[in-house]
């Protein structure tokens, strides 16, 4: 038999409720945070950290207001948090979590960029489809965005899907410019 979810404590349970049903709601370098307190606490401790950590090992804040704003993190990138109501003179409720979130990208793609394997990846060079796609997929686009593959920088024998792009309209359109290297399309959609 299997068992899981089991909660070892020394002494008498917390005397107030647990927080539930936490929320983020995420900027690019920071994120609030949210939570439905379930008693009557008017403080909390938050801990976050990098997605995985373990608990106790992350940043700890204590929030006088819900939801509470963290500052400092990096963009494009996913954290945990947890929470517990402070009860006082009584100590601190359970804590619930973990609860995922990421971050929001620094920026969206727009104006001129390069595809070109030979020089270091940058904002403004992607060293390979594949990994335009990526930026593509995960933060869209904010602008019209011209991509000119380097002069003799080829080949590039890849495979990239483009999910539906954020950002892109009639407008604000993907143009790429081969620059006399060769580009296919086998013509399927998977």
């Amino acid at each position: 038999a299997v068992i899981d979810n089991v909660v070892v404590s020394q002494g008498p349970p917390p005397s107030c409720s647990q927080p539930s049903v936490l929320t983020a709601a995420p900027t690019s370098s920071g994120a609030s945070l949210g939570w439905l307190e379930n008693g009557t606490a008017t403080a909390w401790e938050v801990q976050y950290g990098p997605a995985g950590f373990v608990l106790g090992a992350g940043t700890t804040v204590t929030a006088a207001t819900n939801p509470v704003s963290i500052t400092g993190l990096t963009a494009n990138t996913a954290y945990n948090y947890y929470v517990r109501a402070n009860c006082g003179v009584n100590g601190y409720s359970f804590w619930s979590g973990p609860f995922a979130f990421t971050t929001l990208c620094a920026t969206q793609l727009s104006g001129a960029i390069t595809i070109n394997a030979g020089a270091p990846a940058t904002a403004t060079n992607f060293q390979s489809f594949t990994a335009l796609a990526a930026e593509i997929n995960v933060c869209g686009i904010g602008g019209p965005l011209t991509v000119t593959v380097a002069p003799n920088s080829g080949p590039y024998d890849e495979r990239f899907v483009l999910n539906q792009i954020v950002g892109a309209s009639a407008i604000n359109t993907i143009t790429i410019n081969g620059n006399n290297n060769l580009l296919t399309w086998d013509g399927t959609i998977s």
